[in-house]
């Protein structure tokens, strides 16, 4: 089992999120612009993800072992790139934003993560 690969959708899965961002607000400002947005939120969750042992091979044996790690990284880890974002990017803190940014990472980490058991599971059958 790969875990490397786990690391690269959530990278791109996070980029994917701020480029809709930039997409829904009309900001789009080319791909510097999307790694700008994406930077805080790319650092919470892999500072958290990477502290917790998200990317432990052995979190990924079962769809429960994978919830379970993955519900403290997201809780943790989003809040964490907000945070970053407020303090070094300058903006304001946003409720609704964070509420968003909570759910659509939530679609998207979790969602590849069910996909990525689901293989796994296939594959050592």
């Amino acid at each position: 089992m790969n875990t490397g690969i786990l690391m690269v959708g959530d990278i791109l899965l996070i980029l994917l999120f701020a480029l809709l961002g930039q997409g829904e607000h009309r900001t789009f400002s080319g791909v510097a612009g999307v790694f700008i947005t994406a930077w805080p939120f790319l650092a919470g969750w892999l500072a958290v993800g990477v502290a917790a042992g998200l990317y432990q091979a052995k979190h990924y044996r079962s769809y429960s072992a994978m919830l379970k790690r993955t519900l403290i990284v997201w809780v943790l880890g989003i809040p964490f790139g907000m945070l970053l974002r407020i303090l070094f990017q300058h903006t304001e803190f946003k409720p609704p934003f964070l509420v968003v940014a909570m759910i659509v990472n939530f679609i998207f980490l979790f969602g590849w993560r069910f996909l990525f058991v689901s293989i796994n599971k296939r594959r050592n059958v």
